[in-house]
């Protein structure tokens, strides 16, 4: 989650909105191939992430928690050295049930479904700016 997201936009156009975002986007989707790590979605100006899910190259290893965590902390210096941006993270493991839901539009919509879904968007939102809460 981008911390300050909305009192920031208030000061910008939406150029400047677009533009701010479109680099944040391509800075966060570079190091998700550097980690191993899949994008199920963006709420927003959140982030949902997962590992472990053995659909992407190199995400088949036991080290899911570690490759989260660095991706995390790799995402959190460069939004704040790029864009003077800073963010709250949230970290939960456990099972989750990932589905495409095809409401007959042109992209179907990735959703993840499990108790790490709703515990991650917690320690998110009870965070502090430029901080990685675990469970």
């Amino acid at each position: 989650d981008i911390v300050g997201y909305t009192k920031r936009c208030t000061g910008m156009s939406p150029k400047e909105i677009a533009d701010w975002m479109s680099q944040v986007h391509a800075d966060v989707e570079q190091l998700l191939s550097k980690h191993f790590i899949r994008k199920i979605e963006t709420r927003g100006d959140c982030y949902v992430c997962v590992s472990g899910t053995n659909t992407v190259d190199g995400d088949r290893d036991q080290n899911q928690m570690s490759r989260m965590v660095a991706f995390a902390l790799d995402v959190a210096v460069a939004l704040h050295t790029n864009h003077d941006t800073q963010i709250r993270v949230g970290i939960d493991i456990g099972p989750l049930t990932i589905t495409y839901i095809d409401s007959n539009h042109y992209a179907p919509t990735v959703c993840a479904f499990g108790d790490p879904m709703v515990v991650a968007g917690k320690l998110e939102q009870c965070g502090s700016p430029s901080m990685i809460r675990l469970s």
